[in-house]
């Protein structure tokens, strides 16, 4: 918090300060936002994602953090809706335009970076199936039965990039992809003769009920869009 109020201290009077590349709080960053890639799916809202990249850069305790929030007035400042501008032409494009660039110079954001992140995909599938054999108690396999694994899984890919306000140049732009997968299992009996096979049926029923088994419910998106957060702040240059 004190690292933001200082950080705001400095927006506050930047107007009569140097540009950005004297003036900026050395180890510090701004967070332009989180946006998504169109066509993805939206677990969260694009405030609540680029909320929670503020929340796990500011606990690295490796750098100041100046919010989206205070980025999008700065900018808004100098030219309405240009914040709002830049954030859908990064989520078209994947990068910031010259034009972006000169914007955040001419709000002197007191930072010397600017990070801004993009879902490129957030997509649930359903994973192979897998079928394991079961073994009695004298370590036998049983081939009137065996257990079907179902999995759901969840492809994720985040891209982001780190700017260098004094510059302008691009720092590194860098891609990361999870898959998590969900899995969930049932016993299915089989039978090798008609009766067997209707013994086996009415097992599959009493075990599993009238329907067909599904997949599991697909794992968090929260969880997922964190840990590849994670690794963008793990990325970000060190002291």
């Amino acid at each position: 918090m004190l690292l933001t109020v200082a950080l705001l201290a400095i927006l506050a009077g930047c107007t009569s300060r140097p540009p950005v590349a004297h003036s900026a709080a050395p180890y510090s960053v701004g967070i332009v936002g989180v946006v998504l890639a169109p066509g993805v799916e939206s677990g969260k809202s694009q405030t609540a994602m680029a909320s929670e990249l503020q929340q796990l850069v500011q606990s690295s305790g490796r750098f100041m953090i100046l919010r989206s929030k205070d980025i999008a007035n700065a900018v808004d400042s100098v030219a309405s809706g240009t914040y709002r501008k830049m954030l859908k032409g990064y989520a078209e494009r994947g990068q910031l335009g010259l034009a972006d660039i000169q914007a955040l110079n001419a709000a002197q954001l007191p930072v010397q970076t600017v990070l801004i992140a993009r879902v490129e995909k957030n997509e649930v599938g359903v994973g192979p199936t897998k079928r394991v054999q079961l073994r009695n108690n004298a370590g036998q396999i049983m081939t009137d039965r065996e257990r079907v694994v179902l999995s759901t899984v969840r492809e994720m890919q985040l891209q982001a990039s780190l700017i260098n306000l004094a510059s302008g140049k691009l720092v590194w732009s860098r891609t990361y992809r999870a898959t998590p997968a969900a899995e969930s299992s049932y016993i299915h009996y089989s039978g090798s003769s008609f009766s067997g096979s209707l013994a086996a049926s009415f097992a599959n029923t009493m075990s599993n009920g009238l329907r067909v088994p599904t997949g599991p419910a697909s794992p968090s998106h929260h969880l997922t869009l964190q840990s590849l957060m994670r690794e963008v702040v793990r990325n970000l240059p060190r002291r």
